[in-house]
């Protein structure tokens, strides 16, 4: 109990020590409780991320290949079945950013995810269009026998997804982008 009681004086002299009430810990003590009172910290402003760094490709990418990147990029919750199927794609209707337009002879809307992205089945594709949410990667792919070419502006992380399809692309410079 003394010791107890040594505890709570060496408490409450450094509570009374405090003028300023800048102590992110206040303990209060009364003979029976010891109780830790928690001030309210000053806000903290959110740190801005820095700005993403963009590439400037261009290359050759397969359909397939481009398709594929497509699905992981926005929309990796899709099904093997959807994936795996050539005449499957996605598009999605915002402007600009969060954009993928799909160019075909023939397009069909198969049905509407919950985050906006319609599942088409198209026939044959001449182009398409992709810019990501964030605004960071915009790519075109245009039909270009026996390859796609693929251009545009890519994040370092769509690049590297990018390449694990088989793409051929060069940077050609960097930018930050703003």
């Amino acid at each position: 109990m003394t010791f107890f009681r040594t505890v709570v004086s060496l408490l409450r002299r450094n509570v009374n020590e405090c003028t300023h009430g800048a102590v992110s810990n206040m303990t209060t003590a009364t003979p029976n409780t010891l109780t830790v009172l928690e001030t309210p910290k000053p806000h903290l402003q959110e740190e801005t991320p820095p700005p993403a760094k963009v590439i400037a490709v261009q290359g050759t990418c397969g359909y397939n290949a481009f398709r594929r990147f497509l699905f992981k990029a926005a929309y990796p919750q899709a099904t093997r079945e959807l994936v795996d199927n050539p005449r499957i794609l996605i598009e999605r209707d915002m402007n600009p950013a969060g954009r993928i337009y799909v160019e075909a002879d023939g397009k069909e809307t198969l049905f509407e995810t919950e985050e906006g992205i319609h599942i088409v089945r198209v026939r044959y594709v001449v182009g398409i269009i992709y810019n990501s949410i964030s605004g960071n990667t915009d790519l075109r792919w245009r039909d270009n026998k026996p390859r796609g070419k693929v251009w545009g502006h890519i994040t370092r992380r769509s690049l590297g997804l990018l390449l694990s399809y088989n793409a051929q692309v060069k940077t050609t410079s960097t930018s930050t982008n703003s």
